[in-house]
């Protein structure tokens, strides 16, 4: 080695060394990262709002305020849907993680059936008379949060220090428990916004990956 080997650039960049190449295929482009990162934020701000119109019934009536809350699930349904199909390309792209398909699946159907019982909900029912729509409705709640349990431990099986991956992985982990427990259904709301900013910025660094990796 000369004496200024040293000072020279290292072979390989140390944080795409083990980057599969299918990544720089061309198959997930960086427009459609940048995309998928903003819907992130769309879909996080549009949560707010969601949380908030079941208690909006007495100010703007409460038709007016079911119809609104029907609208932005399907808008919601739909955004969310497509980040995490999105999220399955880019892990399966990067870090070559093809497990996590099943759980994406999973997640999409039982929010698409509990999108169909939203719409027959009685919002003015109590604990104590629930109707069967009402009960099936909490009780598939349970699987939907131990899937976003399993969702998240498998996220922490990738071996690669990627920045707000790990914490996507526990604000998933930590949103399942409070939906599986039903009554911290709204706490899992809340921290499902983190894990939206999680998904916007994991998909603005893979974004960047591309575009630093098109540009040497």
């Amino acid at each position: 080695m000369t004496d200024d080997g040293i000072y020279q650039a290292p072979d390989s960049n140390p944080v795409t060394s083990s980057v599969p190449e299918s990544f720089y295929s061309g198959a997930l482009s960086a427009s459609a990262l940048n995309r998928a990162g903003w819907l992130s934020i769309f879909y996080a701000l549009l949560t707010i709002p969601m949380i908030l119109l079941p208690f909006s019934g007495e100010i703007i009536g409460q038709d007016l305020s079911e119809k609104a809350a029907h609208g932005m699930s399907v808008l919601s349904l739909a955004v969310w849907a497509y980040i995490f199909l999105m999220f399955n390309r880019f892990v399966t792209l990067r870090f070559n993680l093809t497990s996590l398909k099943i759980y994406i699946m999973l997640l999409v159907g039982l929010s698409i059936v509990l999108l169909i019982l939203s719409f027959f909900l009685d919002q003015s029912e109590d604990v104590e008379s629930l109707s069967p729509v009402s009960v099936v409705y909490f009780a598939l709640l349970v699987p939907y949060g131990v899937v976003s349990i399993l969702f998240g431990r498998k996220l922490l099986s990738v071996a690669e220090p990627y920045p707000y991956l790990k914490g996507l992985a526990w604000a998933m982990i930590i949103s399942g428990v409070c939906m599986a427990s039903v009554v911290f259904f709204l706490v899992a709301l809340l921290i499902g916004l983190v894990a939206d900013v999680f998904f916007a910025l994991i998909f603005f660094r893979g974004k960047q990956e591309l575009i630093d990796a098109a540009s040497d």
